[in-house]
């Protein structure tokens, strides 16, 4: 087939050429033929030229405001008047991108020689560019193009086709009236020609349609060689580089293959029934099988599908894909893969089904580092509770001793006080020196030992009530409800009115917002924040402390910030542990305050933290989760 429409070609302008060659070579053969028909030919293409040169100018200078105000309709009225000269082909108008802005009804000239004989033969929904390559490859047509300016500033071009029929037809006219004196030896020098013309024109054009099929064919690596010269030269390497430019372009099928093979992830294409018909190496090795053991055979022989085998099919074809779903996938020797299973279906232009794609991720080991993580996470929830527990046993245990303790305190001390009462009154019978020895003892040392037992008892009782307190944290089920912290913060305060004013604070409130959260963990927050900001407030300085909130990245944010004496940046760590208290010791307190504040924010799900300066203040921080409508931020709330 290739070789005929080789040869179909080849003799067709072999033919055509040989006609055209005769009949100038009957001509050129005449001097006084080849004068006329050359001198004539050379003044009517100028004059054609000329006119053309004109009328594209004239053109370009009445198109230049239908051009800037995009008049389609004037465009195609000018060069609608110019194409009724039947030697102009086409008259075109593009814009500066080099745009059409003519119709193809009105650019062409339907009534030319020319367009008469070949457009009845072209496609009907050919678009004009395509039919001006046609009209140049059947006729010889010169183009002018003028550019359209405005002030020097080029806004489009307008080009002409002016057909050289006329100018054929009146040097045909000449040849013909001394073709019979020359035809012997027009004969002679056409031949010369022909056969000159045949290797450097003909048999090139031949090599460069044979070519041209095989490109079309997907011979990529095509070139077409010869011994030519001129237009025919250039078109030739035009194809050459055309040939080269595909083949650095176009991905070939190895290099899509080198692609799918690198992938990490296995990936299967199916028919649209749902059966294998290409995989990938990963896929080989996630399950075990050979290509031609799996090419062939269905997706549900595949995916651990019990009872709907081709449940997963008919999901991808009717939601057109799948997205990063869980899938078991069978392996060659029984084990049983977790995927990660995503497909999508392809489709051609008309919405037809062509195929799938799928591909799977092996996830065994995140399952298993997912299981191993939910055990360790119960196994920490039992530590949890046991620890709760254990505290909660240790200090219900250690307060019996201390109730003791104290009882044998308080019957020691009367027991003492009885003794001095009776030892009082036999007092003037004994010695100096037995007065000296036994009168601090009554008197002094013992008072002392059991008022420092008495202080140990009541400081290790609030020990086990602070250790109580926390882990019952932890047991209490919290209540979220929404909440004016603004209103929750004032009655905060009036509990605290009277250690407040002894300590000459202020506390001001600034516009708190409403939140979701527990009333009595919230209460408690801000309770041992406060009562820590007015116990270390710095003496002779007025107390100041604000209460601020604002919202950001999905939560509520507090400060509490005081100008007390604040502390070392390096104890910040040490204030939030139990039974630990840094700076100056000067006020009572366990230890306990700030480590139950943050067991109370993380259990609300938030964080705490702390900016502090040495005498200068301490500013606290912690956050609360918003929920998934913030609560408006109140901007009208009271100064406390």
């Amino acid at each position: 087939m290739k070789a005929l429409f080789s040869r179909t070609f080849s003799s067709s302008i072999q033919l055509r050429f040989l006609g055209v060659m005769t009949i100038v070579l009957v001509i050129s053969t005449a001097v006084l033929s080849s004068v006329i028909a050359v001198n004539e030919a050379s003044m009517l293409e100028h004059a054609l030229m000329k006119k053309g040169e004109s009328l594209a100018t004239y053109i370009s200078k009445f198109s230049q405001d239908a051009i800037l105000t995009q008049d389609s309709l004037q465009l195609d009225a000018i060069v609608n008047e110019a194409n009724k000269d039947e030697d102009i082909v086409y008259t075109v108008i593009y814009d500066r991108e080099g745009r059409l802005l003519t119709s193809q009804y009105a650019s062409l000239n339907v009534w030319s020689p020319l367009s008469k004989k070949l457009l009845p033969k072209l496609p009907k929904d050919n678009d004009l560019t395509d039919i001006i390559e046609a009209l140049k490859k059947e006729s010889a047509i010169r183009e002018l193009s003028v550019p359209i300016t405005v002030d020097v500033h080029a806004i489009g071009s307008v080009s002409i086709g002016m057909s050289t029929y006329s100018v054929r037809r009146e040097v045909f006219k000449t040849v013909f009236f001394v073709l019979a004196v020359n035809a012997i030896a027009a004969i002679v020098l056409g031949t010369v020609l022909f056969l000159f013309s045949r290797k450097t024109i003909l048999t090139p054009i031949a090599r460069l349609a044979d070519a041209a099929s095989r490109l079309a064919h997907g011979d990529l690596g095509i070139q077409v060689a010869g011994e030519t010269t001129g237009e025919v030269k250039m078109l030739i390497d035009s194809f050459n580089r055309m040939a080269e430019d595909l083949r650095s372009t176009t991905v070939s099928k190895d290099y899509l293959d080198n692609i799918i093979g690198s992938m990490r992830e296995a990936l299967m294409v199916l028919n649209p029934d749902g059966s294998i018909v290409r995989l990938n190496m990963a896929t080989r090795f996630l399950l075990g099988y050979d290509e031609a053991e799996l090419v062939g055979r269905a997706l549900g022989q595949v995916l651990d599908e019990p009872g709907a085998p081709n449940a997963t099919l008919g999901s991808i074809l009717r939601d057109g894909s799948v997205s990063s779903v869980e899938k078991i996938c069978l392996a060659k020797d029984g084990k049983k893969i977790p995927v990660l299973f995503s497909a999508s279906v392809m489709q051609d232009a008309d919405g037809e089904v062509q195929g799938i794609v799928c591909v799977a991720q092996n996830i065994a080991d995140r399952k298993r580092d997912e299981e191993r993580l939910r055990v360790f996470s119960e196994e920490l929830q039992k530590i949890n509770e046991e620890l709760k527990s254990f505290a909660y046993i240790v200090s219900h245990d250690l307060r019996a001793p201390l109730v003791n303790i104290r009882g044998f305190a308080d019957e020691l001390d009367r027991s003492v006080n009885a003794i001095t009462a009776c030892f009082d009154k036999h007092l003037p019978m004994l010695d100096e020196a037995d007065k000296a020895r036994i009168i601090p003892v009554l008197n002094k040392d013992i008072p002392e030992a059991l008022e420092f037992i008495g202080s140990s008892v009541s400081r290790m009782d609030n020990l086990i009530n602070a250790i109580l307190k926390l882990s019952r944290v932890g047991r209490r089920d919290l209540k979220p409800e929404h909440l004016s912290t603004q209103m929750l913060v004032q009655d905060v305060v009036n509990s605290f009115a009277h250690q407040i004013e002894s300590a000459g604070a202020r506390v001001n409130a600034h516009a708190l917002p409403e939140v979701v959260a527990d009333k009595t963990a919230l209460e408690q927050i801000f309770g041992n924040l406060l009562d820590n900001a007015v116990k270390y407030l710095e003496p002779g300085r007025r107390g100041v402390i604000d209460v601020t909130a604002d919202q950001r990245d999905g939560e509520t944010v507090f400060h509490v910030r005081d100008n007390g004496r604040g502390m070392a940046k390096e104890d910040i760590p040490k204030a939030f542990e139990i039974f630990r208290r840094v700076g100056r010791q000067d006020v009572p307190g366990e230890g306990m305050g700030l480590a139950y504040v943050k067991t109370l924010v993380r259990s609300l799900g938030g964080r705490i933290w702390c900016e502090t300066e040495p005498g200068r203040g301490t500013t606290f921080s912690f956050t609360l989760p918003l929920p998934e409508k913030p609560a408006p931020v109140r901007h009208d709330g009271p100064r406390v």
